[in-house]
Order: C-alpha cells, then sequence, then structure tokens
C-alpha cells in the first residue's frame, strides 16, 4: 500500500503544474479539473465495490499511464488532446488515491488500519515534496518520464496486494 500511496501522491502533485500548459482561461481549466477529480472519486467506490482492489487499481494505473503516455507521444498543440491526454492522467491518479484510503481499511486488521495510515501517509508526503520540482524540470519530459516509471514500478509491485478472505456473512475476516 506504501507504493499505492506514494505514486498516487507524487503523481496528482506533478499532475497540478502541467495545467498551466493548456490554453484559455485559467479559472475555467482548474473547475475543469476539479470536475474530473469529483467525478473520478465517485466512481472509485463503485469500480471498487464491483472488481476489487486489485482490478481497480490496474484500472487506474492504465488509465493515469495512459494519458502520460499519450502526453509524452502526442503533438501538443492540439488544446483539445492536450486537456484530454492532462485530465485523463489526473483521473487515473484521483481514482488511486481514492482507493488508498478505502482498501487500506480492507486489507489491515482494525487494530493496524492508523499505523498503515501513517506509514503510507509518510512515504507520501515525501514523494508531493519532490513532485513540483520534477514537475517543473528541463526538459519537460523528464517529468513525464518520471510519472511513467513510477506508475509501471507501481502497477508491477501492487500487483501482489491480495484481497482479504470473506467470512461467513460475506464480509472481510477483519471486519
Amino acid at each position: 500500500m506504501v507504493m499505492v500511496w506514494t505514486s498516487a501522491s507524487f503523481g496528482y502533485y506533478l499532475i497540478g503544474p502541467q495545467l498551466k500548459y493548456i490554453k484559455g482561461d485559467f479559472y475555467l481549466n482548474n473547475i475543469t479539473s476539479a470536475i474530473t477529480e469529483i467525478i473520478a472519486n465517485g466512481v472509485s467506490g463503485v469500480i471498487f465495490q464491483l472488481l476489487g482492489i486489485n482490478k481497480t487499481l490496474l484500472i487506474s494505473y492504465t488509465v493515469a499511464l495512459a494519458g502520460m503516455v499519450s502526453l509524452l507521444a502526442a503533438n501538443t498543440s492540439n488544446q483539445a488532446l492536450l486537456s484530454l491526454f492532462i485530465l485523463g492522467s489526473k483521473c487515473g491518479v484521483c481514482l488511486l488515491f481514492n482507493l488508498a484510503f478505502v482498501a487500506n481499511t480492507h486489507l489491515f486488521p482494525i487494530e493496524l488500519v492508523a499505523t498503515s495510515y501513517s506509514v503510507c501517509n509518510l512515504f507520501a508526503r515525501g514523494s508531493s515534496f519532490l513532485a513540483p520540482q520534477v514537475a517543473e524540470a528541463k526538459p519537460a519530459e523528464i517529468a513525464k518520464w518520471v510519472f511513467i516509471v513510477l506508475m509501471t514500478a507501481s502497477l508491477v509491485v501492487t500487483s501482489i496486494i491480495r484481497e482479504p478472505k470473506k467470512g461467513k456473512k460475506g464480509d472481510s475476516v477483519h471486519e
């Protein structure tokens, strides 16, 4: 879970500065970004309930990676595509962020949830301090490659997460 929290936090604070490259009204762009977050947060709970932790992680990382790889590979002179790719990456990262909180309560016994939140948050905050510096690194492709490498590594590492076993009533053993 440390990798989920770290990649979500780093990605979130790395993508924020990318919004300044979208032409148009800065405030409208930020409102659009906030609406993307709201939608991602709402959808993540539904996806988690339907598919579980592993598949939701896979979807989240895939959406985030697809947006950033497209941003790196495509011609960014088209503002509509630029917006779509940046907001797509942000959507994937927001899915991860929401899942980080929800999944912790399902993976750890209740006695350890607060401790796991603390440990995960320690690493996440550490990575979020570095994200703005990486986001402003020159050339701009450095930030995109760091994002892609971190998300890919996190996807591979988090693939070992296993759902807790269910009890009689379908509840988690930890609940």
